[in-house]
């Protein structure tokens, strides 16, 4: 058995695209700004209106994200944010994690998608999230004491499509 970071990018804000401003208020998939080389795997016509089909699965997804009065602009954003990546890019992430595993007969547990820490995590300011200027600060924080301090502070390394 093993224990996986799955889900603590998706809820404490690990992605670059939490902190790149020119990413953050684009109205699409922060991972997927670009559908050119999905639909480049697709046979022709498949799926014809491609690009409005993601849009409208966009827009779905980000007016039944839950916002209180209260939240700023940017807090409004961070939930639309974490929603996107909760119902969309982990699920992805776990599917794989899951298949491979098995295959490898290994399970392997996910404590940051117990729906208890995801609840707690949504509920959390995007100050606090982000404790420090930092991606997943608070998380950080949280463990600082429990693990060495290059593992804990080590930077996600960026990807090219980040």
């Amino acid at each position: 058995m093993a224990l996986s970071g799955e889900c603590a990018d998706e809820i404490f804000g690990g992605y670059p695209w939490y902190h790149n401003k020119d990413i953050l208020f684009e109205e699409t998939f922060p991972w997927s700004r670009s559908t050119d080389v999905r639909k480049s795997i697709l046979k022709d016509g498949l799926l014809p209106n491609g690009d409005e089909y993601v849009h409208q699965r966009y827009l779905e997804t980000v007016y039944k994200t839950s916002v209180l009065d209260t939240d700023s602009k940017t807090d409004k954003r961070m939930r639309e944010m974490f929603r996107l990546n909760l119902d969309w890019f982990m699920q992805t992430l776990l599917v794989r994690k899951d298949s491979m595993s098995m295959e490898s007969s290994l399970e392997v547990r996910v404590p940051f998608c117990d729906y208890r820490i995801v609840e707690y995590a949504y509920n959390m300011p995007w100050s606090i999230k982000s404790l420090k200027g930092r991606e997943k600060g608070v998380l950080r924080r949280a463990f600082e004491n429990e693990l060495p301090y290059e593992i804990t502070y080590r930077k996600k390394p960026i990807s090219q499509n980040s």
